[in-house]
Formats: C-alpha cells, sequence, structure tokens
C-alpha cells in the first residue's frame, strides 16, 4: 500500500489494524510511535481503560485492555520474553494482572506483573520490530518498509498472517514503491558500499576533460548498474517467495477449516448418538434400580411384621415374607443381569442408573462406531497440522536454504561491518535459494 508520508501511512496502519493483527516495524522507536497511536484510537473506541494506568518500559501508558509484551524471563511472576498478554487489571499500587493471549477462554491464565517489572521489562505490544514478531502467527500483517528494515525483516514482517500480509511504503508511485522494495531486499547493511561507491563515481567525473579517466568512471557505472540488474532480479525472486508464502498459508487454512468442520460435525453426532442410546436405558436402569429398593423395603416391612404377628396372624405374615423374600430376589436377579449391580438405597437410584447406563452406552455398538469416527477425524487433523508443518518447512528450506533467522541487531552488525570492511557479501543471506 502507498502513502503519501509516515504520518498518513501510520494514521492508515493503525484505522486498518484489526485485533491479532501482526505489525513489524524497523526499529523500537518507530513501533513506539505506531503503539502510542493504535493506543489512543484504542481508547477513543472504549476498548482501553485510560482512567487509571501505569507505565511501560517504552515511555506509554498501559490500561485495562491494552495489548503488552514482557520482554524479560520472570520464574516467580511466571512470565518470559516476548510473551503477549491483555491487561485485565491495574491495582492501585500499579502491579498489573493480565491474561496470557495463548490461553484458551475456557481455561485462561492470568499473571500478576509488579509495577517494578513493568516499568523494566513490559512494553505495548500493537506493533513490535521483527525480533518482537518471530514465530507469531496472526489473521493478517502489517509491515513498514523504511530505509531501517532489512531482507530478513521484510520477510519475517510478510509471512506473518494466515490471510493477508500488507506491505506499506511511503512511495510516490509504484516505480518509487519497487525501488524502495528491491533497496530492502538488498539491504544487508552493505547497501551502504553501493552508496559510497556512487559518491566516489561521482568525485572522480567531477572535473574531468574529454582524455581524462573516462575509462575508469565508466566501468564503475557499468559495475553499478550490473548490482542494480541484479537487484530487480532478487526483488522478483523476493516478490515470488512472499507470493508462494501467502498462497501456501491461504491453502492451510482451508484445509483446516474444512477438516475443523468434518471433526466438529462427526463430534456433534457421536453426542446425538449416544444421547439416544442413554435416553432409554438411564429409564429402565432407573425403573430397576427403584424395584430393588422397594422390594428391599416390602421385605423389610414383611420381616417386622412377622416378627410382631401373634396368634392365627403369624401364617399369613410368614406367607407375606415369603412373598417379599422371592419378589426381592427376583428383581435383584434382574437388576444384575441388566446391570451388573444394584443401587445399595434409595437415595442411590439416580447417580447408580446413571453409572452403569454410561458403561453400557459406551459398549453400545453405534455408540463405539461413532466414537472410532471422531478419533479418526481426530487422527486426521492431527496428520494435516503435521503434513502443514512438513510443507512450510520444505517452502522455507525451498526459498532460504540454509539462511536462519537470529537477533536483528546481531544479524544488523554482522552485516554493518562487511559494509564497513566492503567485503563480498556471504552466499546464503543474499536471498531466496535458488534449486
Amino acid at each position: 500500500m502507498l502513502h503519501e508520508d509516515t504520518e498518513t501511512l501510520r494514521a492508515a496502519v493503525a484505522a486498518d489494524r484489526i485485533d491479532e493483527a501482526a505489525i513489524t516495524a524497523a526499529t523500537n522507536d518507530e513501533a513506539r510511535e505506531l503503539n502510542a497511536l493504535i493506543r489512543e484510537n484504542r481508547v477513543r473506541a472504549g476498548l482501553v481503560d485510560d482512567a487509571r494506568t501505569v507505565e511501560g518500559s517504552d515511555g506509554l501508558s498501559i490500561g485495562r485492555g491494552d495489548l503488552i509484551q514482557t520482554r524479560r524471563n520472570d520464574s516467580e511472576a511466571g512470565v518470559t520474553n516476548r510473551q503477549t498478554w491483555i491487561v485485565q487489571q491495574v491495582g492501585r499500587d500499579g502491579d498489573l494482572w493480565v491474561r496470557d493471549t495463548a490461553s484458551d477462554r475456557k481455561q485462561q491464565r492470568t499473571v500478576r506483573l509488579p509495577v517494578e517489572y513493568v516499568a523494566e521489562h513490559a512494553h505495548l505490544a500493537y506493533a513490535a520490530t521483527a525480533y518482537g514478531v518471530q514465530g507469531l502467527t496472526a489473521p493478517e500483517s502489517h509491515t513498514i518498509l523504511s530505509d531501517a528494515l532489512s531482507a530478513a525483516g521484510v520477510y519475517v514482517g510478510l509471512t506473518r498472517g494466515r490471510e493477508t500480509n500488507r506491505l506499506h511504503v511511503v512511495a510516490a508511485d509504484l516505480g518509487d514503491a519497487r525501488e524502495q522494495f528491491t533497496a530492502s531486499l538488498e539491504r544487508d547493511r552493505a547497501d551502504r558500499g553501493l552508496v559510497e561507491a556512487t559518491q566516489r563515481a561521482q568525485v572522480a567525473v567531477s572535473g574531468l576533460t574529454d582524455d581524462g579517466p573516462v575509462q575508469e568512471v565508466n566501468a564503475e557505472r557499468a559495475r553499478l548498474s550490473k548490482q542494480i540488474e541484479k537487484a530487480e532480479r532478487l526483488a522478483a525472486r523476493w516478490e515470488q517467495a512472499a507470493a508462494a508464502f501467502t498462497d501456501l498459508a491461504k491453502r492451510h487454512k482451508a484445509e483446516e477449516d474444512e477438516q475443523t468442520t468434518i471433526l466438529a460435525t462427526v463430534e456433534n453426532e457421536a453426542q446425538r448418538v449416544r444421547a439416544e442410546v442413554f435416553g432409554p436405558l438411564v429409564v429402565q436402569a432407573a425403573d430397576d434400580g427403584t424395584a430393588v429398593v422397594t422390594a428391599q423395603s416390602r421385605l423389610w416391612q414383611a420381616s417386622r411384621a412377622k416378627d410382631a404377628a401373634r396368634g392365627f396372624r403369624k401364617r399369613s405374615a410368614a406367607r407375606a415374607l415369603y412373598a417379599a423374600t422371592r419378589e426381592r430376589e427376583t428383581v435383584e436377579m434382574t437388576a444384575r443381569r441388566r446391570w451388573g449391580s444394584i443401587p445399595a438405597a434409595a437415595t442411590s437410584v439416580e447417580p447408580w442408573a446413571e453409572s452403569v447406563t454410561s458403561r453400557e452406552a459406551d459398549a453400545h455398538p453405534r455408540v463405539i462406531e461413532q466414537r472410532q469416527l471422531v478419533d479418526a477425524a481426530r487422527k486426521a487433523q492431527r496428520e494435516l497440522t503435521a503434513q502443514h508443518m512438513e510443507e512450510r518447512r520444505r517452502l522455507i528450506h525451498d526459498v532460504f536454504g540454509d539462511l536462519r533467522l537470529g537477533n536483528p541487531r546481531e544479524y544488523a552488525a554482522t552485516w554493518r561491518q562487511h559494509a564497513e570492511r566492503r567485503t563480498p557479501h556471504p552466499r546464503h543471506h543474499r536471498g531466496p535459494a535458488r534449486h
């Protein structure tokens, strides 16, 4: 996306940002400016409480609803470097209660960050440097192109979004934007040598006459032209690489959505079938359990009546006790044959019925069949996840070869040394690998 100036660019990024988007800037200062602007928008929208705040390590205010990042491991607080959090509450003493953005909504993980830790090691995280967003996967990404953004930073920023990856450039037209993008892909901090070479050529040309060292100047110009042509080719390969990552992410999302739908469908069907099987069984079990405790109660009553009987009533009481005994034996035998056990008392009929019915339902052929379908769908989902990881790994290897992205500051320092010494570029950092 093209923008007239830096202010317009930042305003557009802040306005277009959606929740969980990844925004990549070249420097901490650029990230800080974007964080401040995005936070202002969220405060105006009522998404962030600005009434009670605490200052973070970037000097910006942090309030309830803000997205922050911790930058130092602290086992006592239960936080790690580059972990992101949503602020849930700001205490009177400035301590923050924050929720881990990676935790499940049903099992939210909340920790307390002391005010001292926040002041030194926590800051707003709506925008970050390439180092800060490495490893992050978001619905969409915004990458701010500037003179300070290296090729590695461009790659990191443009591969964070699952659905959309936008590159923002302050440029007069597409030609200008393309030149800036090409320069960024060559910018491994050795681009300074190209600028210095151009300046030296201009100095050499000044004051020349027709019989001066024109041949040397022309040779220098030809060399610079070759470098520019090479940068154009490199830019095209990087554009193809970025498109490949975007296409792969879109395909993966479509396949993941499809498999998630399949799994949800079979899980719902399994629940429906089990409920259909369980319902009649639990009614039957409850009836059998009630019959058992009722027969037991009648037996006890008959036994007490026989003990209390006198005279000619003893015979009828004995017959009643015999009948009650046979009834109890019959209903108990029926219950044990059907369910394997009997309830101990009237108060335990309902839990007993649910317990024995669950075992019977789980052993029902229809329930077993549905459970097997669910297991198969879950296995397919795991296999799909593994397949996607392998496809992404292969694409990364095909594009970047053995290039490993590390700390951008160390990366910049290394290339700055190469630029100052004007040594050849290390081959594996020149651009997308060719195979």
